[in-house]
């Protein structure tokens, strides 16, 4: 489990902590913070992140680092955003990346917050300062890496065990969420995270947490095309949240002028043709350049809770059963076609490389998918080649094909009081036949190529079944 170093609470619990967000809709609501109330509320804070460290804080402890972090005897978003880019983000001329000696302390890091708004205040410096051009950050926000790993130099390397469904970035969830106002549809279970006292002692509902976020970003993006000068932003009840419909926060941005950074970087995170994982990074860019974190309370609510809806969909340093949780969490899995915001192309290719053989995990359903028209349990699974010829389509497209083999991976769910599992082993056994069937058909061993019509490969080479699973 990656523990991060107790000195940078203070500015994972500013930047993420639903106790520093309820203070941050307090002032939005107009209710009156003094100071060294929100101080008090920030220390506890740092007590909600001992499971994380995996030690007790102690009140002591806590004083101590609020001291190290603060400034007049305060502690403000922008000076943690600040530090923390100081210590970690190092200029490549192109591009931002974490010093080699700060690794491992930045990916602990990333477990709990968002680098892209650490990489986000650093671009937006140097448009403040001059350096870059909007164009120009947009042009390299492209490329840039959503946590600032090293550009990797390696001649050839395998990355094995790759879960289908479990790879890619939280940046196009997030982006769909807080853009297009992507909605939670049916019930599903919400993963676990200690470090949320509100939301998980039920203080607040965590249905809520995307519809605040889109609310926020809506109000922030509509006062940069605002032309008054008072920021006259409307309140934000958690009651009215529940008949809050999402919405889309710039319907119309073709209409409308493009004259300042902040516009600029945001309509390009509209901008279906730029890289998806980028849109989001273009987003906060945009939202920092454009208001003082201090002066506005929106965007200060606005990181801490993305932070909190990104944080539910990662999975950090738990077990199986908990992984589980986490995996199957709708909201980080984006099906917005209209919007090039789709998660599975995304997921193949967030860090592939030509250099890179990788081998994904998947469940046999890929290929010997259920059928319940079959009339019998052994005669119930079919060949479905049609979603794993979508997927090497995808790969092909990017020129991975080679690169990238399936495994099957059969899981052992069942009754545990049978110890002979015969009908799960029956099912089992009828797949099992399927994927066979697979591995001998001529018929997908001569695959047409969607984007080279002279170009042809071979299905069964990509999947092979393993004996055992989890």
């Amino acid at each position: 489990m990656l523990r991060p170093d107790i000195n940078y609470l203070p500015a994972i619990a500013m930047l993420g902590s639903d106790r520093m967000l309820a203070c941050s809709l307090d002032r939005i609501n107009g209710r009156l913070i003094k100071p060294e109330d929100e101080n008090q509320r920030l220390l506890l804070a740092l007590h909600d992140y001992s499971h994380s460290t995996g030690t007790l804080i102690r009140d002591t402890d806590a004083e101590l680092m609020f001291k190290q972090w603060s400034e007049h005897g305060a502690l403000s978003v922008n000076h943690c955003l600040g530090k923390l880019a100081g210590e970690f983000l190092d200029w490549k001329g192109d591009r931002f990346e974490v010093y080699p000696g700060k690794l491992k302390d930045w990916q602990a890091l990333c477990s709990l917050l968002d680098p892209s708004w650490i990489i986000g205040w650093s671009y937006q410096q140097f448009l403040v300062t001059g350096v870059l051009s909007e164009e120009t950050v947009c042009t390299l926000l492209d490329s840039q890496c959503p946590i600032a790993l090293p550009k990797s130099m390696a001649e050839k390397y395998a990355d094995n065990h790759i879960h289908l469904g479990g790879h890619g970035s939280a940046n196009l969830a997030l982006c769909d969420f807080a853009l297009y106002g992507a909605e939670l549809k049916g019930n599903f279970h919400w993963p676990r995270r200690a470090e949320y006292y509100e939301f998980e002692s039920g203080l607040r509902d965590k249905q809520h947490i995307p519809k605040l976020m889109n609310l926020l970003v809506c109000q922030l993006v509509n006062k940069i095309w605002d032309n008054t000068e008072k920021a006259d932003f409307a309140p934000v009840d958690w009651v009215g949240l529940d008949i809050l419909h999402f919405q889309l926060a710039l319907p119309c941005y073709g209409d409308l002028p493009i004259d300042t950074p902040a516009r600029f970087l945001v309509c390009n995170a509209y901008d279906g043709d730029r890289t998806a994982i980028a849109r989001w990074l273009m987003l906060i860019t945009g939202f920092l350049h454009q208001f003082s974190t201090e002066e506005c309370l929106q965007l200060r609510a606005c990181i801490q809770i993305s932070n909190i809806l990104r944080n539910y969909m990662i999975v950090a340093g738990v077990g199986l059963t908990q992984f589980v949780q986490y995996f199957q969490f709708k909201g980080r899995k984006v099906h917005n076609n209209q919007n090039n915001l789709q998660y599975q192309p995304n997921a193949f290719v967030f860090d592939m490389r030509q250099q890179t053989y990788r081998q994904y995990r998947v469940s046999p359903d890929l290929i010997a998918g259920y059928s319940k028209s079959k009339p019998s349990e052994s005669g119930r699974y079919k060949l479905e080649r049609s979603v794993f010829e979508k997927f090497a389509n995808d790969l092909d497209s990017h020129r991975f094909h080679e690169n990238t083999h399936f495994v099957c991976h059969f899981t052992r769910n069942g009754d545990r009081e049978n110890k002979e599992q015969y009908s799960l082993r029956k099912k089992l056994h009828a797949q099992v036949r399927k994927l066979q069937e697979f591995q001998n058909s001529n018929h997908c061993s001569d695959v047409s190529s969607r984007h080279d019509v002279e170009k042809r490969y071979d299905l069964r080479k990509m999947g092979k079944y393993s004996k055992t699973g989890t």
